[in-house]
């Protein structure tokens, strides 16, 4: 048996008000009133069962980056965030900036968003949590340095290795920060890991590049239950996700993956998600995709509510669900 998710999207509770994203994201009036109308709005559109998010504030991936350099941008007219490299002349400077220590608290974006929450709790008058992204190595690594750091993988790989384990250990640091200023022990039983360009790089490289970086993190946490989740890989990539004791894989977007291959090479509970392609493509389309992650043994299929979506898409993905087996969550 699986179970099927319906959940709302942060960015989608914006657009059940017709409020712009970079409104949402830039001011905590338009943020407090998404998870309070908009949360009351899609609950009417879209039915109690779908689950909402806690009231925070919106998810930017890449306040860590951040801390290192990388300068947060934010589109003129709407849409999501975005950062842009920091200026490094070479992987030698940019060693030397993430080994150098960083006072997480003193950063501008990590006060901002504290200071974010704070003005959300006044207005909702509830606890409001700062969230404080932060991605895997490689997507800091690159977002950081800039795309030229895949050639540096082939042309200077020590250097590279040692970027990659000031940065991993500049992501523990910053996790351990955000989880005391939440109030939670450092370590945790389990852990989850957002790392999609390391997708970008051929599996004959993530012995070294990718895994152990990986490995160092989990470890850090104590983490039993290991959870990952990275787009885009290939079919070649599947089997060595089997060697670092994952629990559970999103694959998230993945065009170059079937379920059957992921049926053929891993041997841990895997997620399959409807994407805003399949239901663009039509309810046989949609109905097929939720088939063969079935026949082919995904743990849970799932479907986020955002822009474009809806409530004839919510209620054919319930009602096939349910027809496949499923249960929900």
């Amino acid at each position: 048996m699986f179970r099927y998710y319906v959940g709302m999207a942060h960015e989608g509770l914006a657009w059940v008000l017709g409020e712009r994203f970079k409104d949402m994201y830039l001011s905590p009036e338009v943020a407090a009133r998404c998870y309070s109308e908009g949360v009351k709005v899609a609950r009417e559109r879209y039915g109690d069962f779908v689950h909402m998010p806690s009231p925070m504030t919106p998810p930017i991936s890449y306040i860590h980056l951040t801390a290192l350099g990388a300068v947060l941008q934010f589109p003129q007219e709407d849409g999501e965030p975005n950062v842009r490299p920091a200026r490094f002349s070479s992987l030698d400077e940019a060693i030397e900036a993430v080994e150098r220590p960083v006072n997480f608290a003193d950063c501008e974006w990590v006060k901002d968003r504290l200071e974010f929450a704070r003005r959300m709790e006044g207005i909702l008058g509830c606890r409001v949590r700062a969230h404080l992204g932060v991605e895997g190595p490689i997507t800091t690594a690159v977002l950081l340095y800039g795309m030229e750091l895949y050639a540096k993988l082939i042309e200077e790989p020590e250097k590279c290795k040692r970027l990659l384990k000031a940065i991993t250990d500049s992501i523990i640091g910053f996790i351990k920060f955000t989880r005391r200023l939440e109030g939670l022990p450092e370590r945790s039983s389990s852990h989850g890991i957002c790392d999609d360009l390391s997708s970008l790089i051929g599996p004959r490289l993530w012995g070294e590049f990718v895994l152990p970086f990986w490995d160092r993190i989990y470890d850090a946490f104590g983490a039993q239950r290991r959870y990952l989740h990275c787009e885009n890989l290939s079919e070649d990539h599947l089997p060595l996700l089997n060697t670092i004791g994952l629990s559970e894989f999103d694959p998230s977007h993945a065009p170059k993956l079937h379920p059957s291959m992921l049926k053929r090479h891993l041997k841990m509970p895997w997620r399959w998600r409807v994407q805003h392609v399949h239901l663009n493509e039509g309810f046989d389309r949609v109905r097929k995709v939720m088939e063969e992650a079935v026949e082919n043994g995904a743990s849970v299929l799932s479907l986020y509510i955002a822009d474009g979506i809806s409530p004839e898409h919510v209620r054919f993905f319930v009602r096939t669900a349910e027809e496949l087996g499923g249960k929900a969550i």
